[in-house]
Order: C-alpha cells, then structure tokens, then sequence
C-alpha cells in the first residue's frame, strides 16, 4: 500500500470510527492474487493510547475459511491473538479471543480459492490493486 492509500484508511477510520479491512492484490500476470491483509481500527489499547495513537494496525493479517462454504473470517497476527468475524446480526466486524477449531492452514487455502475466484470475476488489472472494505 503506498503511504497515501496509508493515509486515506487513516483518515477514513477516524472519520466514521469504524474498522477498515483492506484486502492487497498481486495482480501481475494473468491470475490476481491475494497479497496481504490488513486491518486497522480504532483502539482502545490503554499501550497504543498512551503513545499518543489512536489507531491499531494489523498488517500481517489472514483469512480463513470454515470447510462448510461458511462466512470466511480474518486471523488476526498471533502477535495480537484470535480473530475477527462479523456479528450475528452483519453490522460490526468483532474481535474474538479464540482461534477457528478446525485446522488452520487448510482454512486460509480455502480462503485463498475463494478470494482468488472473487477477484478473478471482478477482473482487477492493476499491477497492484487493494480493496477496502469498511466495517459496521
């Protein structure tokens, strides 16, 4: 992401005080392909508002997927711990603690399909291409 898009998922978290997910393409060649996943949201970390931010920046995020074709969620890095899902009711992205029971890296291959078909059907041509999404 280049630091103006950077600045924009600033700018916009702090505007609607809503969770960003941004969703980074490799898009050289013929097959898009899912490069990072970041989120950012606004903290509530009593560390990161100390430093005088009040921000919280995932970078080195992953998704997955349940192998039932359910919703897919969003592993948070194991430096931060469990992951996000939407809430029963689709209006907010949430934080839980836990990690998906069933096995994880089968789960991010899912994922990893499934983006890779939704970004192919989109036709992203880029060389690089990143979508944000903005949570409830």
């Amino acid at each position: 992401m280049t630091a103006r898009g950077l600045m924009l998922m600033k700018q916009a978290v702090r505007e609607h005080g809503r969770t960003i997910v941004s969703l980074i393409y490799d898009v050289d060649g013929d097959t898009p392909k899912l490069d990072r996943v970041w989120l950012m949201m606004p903290s509530t970390d009593p560390a990161v508002l100390a430093r005088g931010d009040d921000l919280t920046l995932l970078i080195d995020c992953k998704l997955w997927a349940p192998a039932n074709d359910g919703p897919i969620i969003i592993l948070a890095p194991m430096t931060f711990g469990g992951h996000f899902a939407l809430s029963a009711d689709g209006t907010r992205l949430e934080h839980r603690s836990h990690r998906p029971a069933q096995q994880l890296v089968a789960g991010v291959q899912r994922a990893e399909k499934r983006i890779a078909r939704a970004a192919r059907s989109r036709g992203l041509r880029a060389p690089r291409d990143t979508t944000m999404l903005i949570a409830a």
